[in-house]
């Protein structure tokens, strides 16, 4: 058992030094950093027999290589989209954004992601959008460096977050979870802040990706489907959007609990919420 396990740890320091050895992208007009992740197999939904029914059946899915933003998307970030191409966001539209609260969700009037009613400065994860304000962030990027950028499908999503899919419950430096290593609901110690935290503010996973559970929660690709693991593909999944469909969404938030944060468990809406933000890949 002891050389199996030495094997599996030469084997994801064989894996993390390969990606470590590609050099990030880096666009120097949004600010934004691609850190690329080496493609692979893994098994992708609920391992450990602890979470919802929609995260099994336990799975392996196959990805080509990718690259992933090592944070989410800031406030900045989104300011310099929105200042190049005047952008309304849907809840800037409709006057109002969802705001998480204990038991569900309720309006605030005048809310966006300019104001959910707590402080964000500009290295803090922009929030309040709903899935169409994303993917116009993400065509705007493409198009600024010529490459094709997108919304981390649910697949690639749970594969970095794993540090390229090993069995850890949470995307944390040691797979595991405490006040010192997430930005989560109901904790204390380093994790001082009420609501979204700057970025870098906590350690990043084995592969230098930071929040991937807690912080903010994240809007993926795929709509959301509760049985796609019993009939999706085996290479680079993907649930198609389609009109009237929610989108699934990631990594837990400031406002929920750690369970939520788990890697493999999966949340869904519609609407900018004011603790659901963003991150891209960059397609290689």
């Amino acid at each position: 058992m002891r050389h199996v396990r030495l094997f599996a740890l030469a084997a994801l320091l064989a894996w993390a030094a390969a990606a470590a050895a590609q050099e990030p992208l880096h666009d120097p007009v949004t600010g934004i950093t691609f850190r690329p992740v080496p493609g692979g197999c893994f098994e992708m939904g609920d391992a450990a027999g602890a979470g919802e029914a929609d995260e099994r059946p336990l799975r392996e899915v196959c990805l080509k290589g990718f690259a992933i933003m090592p944070f989410e998307v800031t406030t900045a970030q989104f300011a310099r989209f929105v200042t190049a191409t005047g952008y309304v966001t849907r809840a800037e539209q409709e006057g109002f954004l969802r705001m998480r609260a204990p038991g569900g969700t309720y309006r605030r009037e005048g809310g966006s992601w300019r104001k959910q009613g707590f402080v964000q400065g500009p290295t803090h994860p922009v929030v309040g959008l709903a899935p169409e304000d994303a993917a116009a962030f993400a065509a705007w990027v493409s198009a600024r460096m010529g490459r094709r950028v997108l919304l981390p499908t649910e697949a690639q999503w749970e594969y970095a977050a794993r540090a390229g899919g090993r069995r850890r419950d949470f995307a944390t430096l040691n797979g595991d979870v405490s006040p010192d290593l997430a930005n989560l609901a109901g904790a204390g110690g380093r994790d001082r802040f009420a609501a979204t935290a700057p970025a870098g503010s906590f350690p990043p996973n084995p592969l230098g990706l930071y929040d991937m559970s807690g912080n903010a929660a994240e809007w993926v690709r795929d709509a959301y489907n509760a049985t796609a693991y019993a009939t999706g593909p085996v290479r680079d999944p993907l649930v198609e959007p389609a009109a009237g469909q929610p989108h699934a969404k990631r990594g837990g938030s400031f406002a929920l609990a750690a369970p939520y944060a788990r890697c493999a468990n999966r949340g869904f809406g519609s609407e900018g919420v004011n603790d659901t933000g963003f991150r891209l890949v960059l397609e290689q």
